[in-house]
């Protein structure tokens, strides 16, 4: 389960079980990892248009939690185009 905070445009948990991805579910389960993000950068990192590490060390993106691991994994479920 992930919890994805983005800056000024809300909360939402993904929870991904046998390959597919569900938004938001009714049931979740315990979050293992937060993910904080600015829209753009976040965008920008989905896309693979900005380098994982310039957005940690300018602060528009942040990960914690039981497995912050997590979040280094989270660009996958994205296609770049």
């Amino acid at each position: 389960m992930i919890e994805l905070r983005l800056r000024g445009a809300g909360r939402h948990l993904w929870q991904l079980s046998d390959g597919h991805l569900e938004v938001d579910p009714p049931a979740p389960r315990p979050v293992d990892v937060t993910i904080s993000a600015d829209p753009v950068a976040f965008l920008l990192l989905s896309y693979r248009r900005m380098p994982l590490w310039r957005a940690i060390l300018t602060g528009r993106s942040r990960a914690w939690g039981r497995r912050p691991m997590l979040a280094f994994r989270s660009n996958s479920f994205f296609r770049a185009p």
